[in-house]
């Protein structure tokens, strides 16, 4: 019995979201329901009929409702198992009004996690969680991320998730680091709208009666961003040159080094480091020649090809001769190359 039960619970979770985030081994007088989702001011109430056998605002038990007080079914080996009803593909969500029924309509089942109300009644939301997987998998930028409908069931607008973030905000949320909700919220007396709420930080409002989008989309997340400086002060991090042919070379400073460069190209961020979340600044010592072409390097460690891109990139860099006594000499100095986040309006200030 103890499999069948296994089995039964796997099959019903993947047949109604109301189980899809609780894998648990149901005990036959367990109860269900479908939980009421109420507005705000607690007048209007929607039901989900994920369980379309039991009542509104009642609950039943497990064992009638996933069917272990059936009679025990076996295969030709004689084995015990459960064979699940067909996935619905519409599911239905009643309305009510201080306990008065007023419309029920039909929502396809895989475009909505649940349901919200605004206090006005005048519509409802079914929204779909997304972000890391488990009971919130993967979104695709072109997936539903919410539908507006009125009470009596009419299609308002089907907000997409491109509609609302950014591609690179998609792939943030997809990692599964960070928090989304979805609220409602009167801001008079006649607009309300919903409130797509990123990290308990950023707001997306849509307007509920066009779905429009009332905010700016624009990056949520820092992004990755490579760049250069000179290295303040000492650390412990700087490599030696000691490999390097060092005879008759010109220490400067790392501020003096930088100034001379004529050409700096600046790496790719490495793809993998960027998904992975690896940030970090690397530590180069660079011997110039008299020509002013970097003829050796040494770089600090830096995993996940971060350090392997800062070096490829610096020995592309060229310098401005340094002449001592009218005679062009050998110069080394050090560069630091920062692989780390920026939002959007520092990166442009800082190349302006």
């Amino acid at each position: 019995m103890k499999s069948r039960v296994a089995v039964a619970v796997l099959l019903v979770s993947l047949a109604a979201n109301a189980g899809a985030c609780s894998m648990r081994n149901w005990d036959p007088n367990d109860l269900i329901e479908n939980t009421p989702v109420m507005s705000a001011n607690g007048r209007y109430t929607a039901v989900v009929r994920w369980w379309p056998d039991i009542p509104d605002f009642k609950s039943e038990r497990a064992g009638k409702v996933l069917h272990f007080d059936d009679p025990p079914t076996y295969d030709v080996e004689g084995n015990e198992f459960f064979e699940s009803a067909p996935r619905p593909e519409l599911v239905t969500t009643a309305l009510y009004e201080s306990g008065v029924l007023l419309h029920e309509f039909a929502i396809k089942q895989d475009s909505f996690t649940t349901v919200l109300v605004p206090d006005s009644g005048r519509y409802l939301v079914a929204y779909r969680s997304f972000g890391g997987g488990g009971c919130y998998p993967r979104a695709e930028e072109t997936d539903p991320l919410l539908t507006i409908y009125t009470r009596d069931g009419a299609q308002v607008a089907t907000v997409h998730v491109n509609d609302v973030l950014t591609s690179w905000d998609v792939q943030q949320m997809n990692s599964g680091f960070h928090r989304f909700a979805v609220s409602t919220r009167s801001e008079s007396d006649r607009h309300e709208v919903v409130v797509v709420s990123i990290d308990d930080r950023i707001e997306r409002r849509i307007d509920l009666p066009t779905g429009a989008l009332l905010d700016p989309k624009n990056d949520i997340y820092p992004k990755p961003h490579v760049w250069a400086t000179a290295l303040e002060g000492w650390s412990e991090k700087v490599p030696s040159l000691a490999d390097c042919k060092l005879s008759d070379v010109v220490q400067l400073d790392s501020a003096r080094l930088l100034e001379r460069a004529s050409l700096k190209l600046i790496p790719e961020f490495p793809s993998v480091a960027a998904r992975a979340h690896i940030r970090g600044k690397v530590y180069l010592a660079v011997l110039i020649d008299e020509a002013g072409q970097v003829v050796c390097t040494q770089t600090s460690q830096f995993p996940f090809g971060i350090g392997y891109a800062a070096d490829a990139g610096v020995r592309q860099w060229r310098f401005r001769p340094l002449l001592v006594n009218g005679k062009a000499v050998k110069y080394a100095g050090v560069i630091v190359m920062h692989f780390e986040d920026l939002d959007d309006a520092t990166w442009e200030a800082m190349n302006r």
